[in-house]
């Protein structure tokens, strides 16, 4: 533990810490049956502002920021998603639309 803390700047209490994790899901049907959030649920807590961001192709633009809930239809990029748990980037000349299950589905145009 002291070589750790050392290394790290901290020792933890030697327990194990999942950063993330990846699950594959079996059933015997041969579909699955998920239960996909309402539209009102889904439309709770949008908001929308902009700031800048740099792109390579483009240099430092003024960029749309939604939340998740604010993703209705097809939003073309350039655009940033923020969520409570991860932050999504939407370059320019793609696409991002949002599911039943509020998977965000981001696709190439052109």
């Amino acid at each position: 533990m002291a070589a750790r803390a050392k290394e790290y700047g901290f020792a933890g209490d030697g327990g194990v810490h999942f950063a993330r994790t990846r699950m594959r899901v079996t059933t015997g049907s041969d579909r699955a049956i998920l239960a996909g959030r309402s539209r009102r649920e889904r439309s709770e807590n949008s908001t929308e502002s902009s700031r800048p961001a740099y792109f390579r192709s483009l240099g430092t633009i003024p960029t749309r920021v939604l939340t998740r809930a604010g993703i209705s239809g097809t939003v073309e990029g350039p655009l940033i998603i923020e969520d409570p748990t991860t932050t999504v980037v939407v370059p320019p000349a793609w696409a991002v639309t949002r599911d039943d299950m509020d998977n965000l589905l981001i696709e190439r145009q052109g």
